[in-house]
């Protein structure tokens, strides 16, 4: 019987952690390097996931306790239809970007300064940082964000989304 307790004492000691603790995110992008890496710390160094590589490979890593435990290609040309409802119903906080483009043509580069800097209003951004360069012979971004999710939020706000539907 004390067995049962302390495992449902460990049970909601995890759920408070959830709730508590928020998921550090941390995602690159470097159009000239073609290279991607997405980054997930939960409880470092108890959990930590990683994505990187190319759009047509990507290479899923996880570790606990920085020992790597799953580390597999990533299958990009699967069913993708209803997977935008989890990121839609995340619960964001402290978001950082910088972002590093320029284009060929000058245009293009001051309409997408614009319009980055219309979206960070209507966005909660703690930090936008963005250096356009006008005079360049190539066309290239470069994007460092990084963020905290409360797991717990998101998934309470993921599961009354899909009640809401029904």
């Amino acid at each position: 019987m004390s067995f049962l307790y302390v495992l449902l004492l460990i049970i909601l000691f995890v759920i408070m952690l959830v709730f508590a603790v928020a998921l550090k995110i941390a995602f690159t992008l470097d159009t000239r390097k073609e290279d991607m890496k997405l980054v997930l710390f939960w409880l470092y160094p108890f959990i930590k996931i990683t994505a990187e590589g190319s759009m047509a490979s990507p290479l899923l890593s996880v570790y606990l306790f920085k020992k790597k435990v799953y580390g597999s290609l990533m299958d990009v040309h699967g069913k993708t239809g209803r997977r935008t409802g989890l990121i839609k119903a995340a619960s964001a906080s402290n978001i950082r970007m910088d972002i590093d483009y320029g284009f060929r043509d000058p245009y293009i580069t001051g309409i997408t300064c614009g319009s980055i800097n219309a979206v960070s209003e209507l966005a909660d951004f703690v930090e936008l940082s963005q250096n356009p360069d006008f005079i360049t012979d190539e066309d290239y971004v470069r994007l460092d964000a990084t963020a905290r999710v409360n797991i717990g939020n998101t998934v309470l706000n993921y599961l009354k989304g899909k009640a809401g539907r029904r």
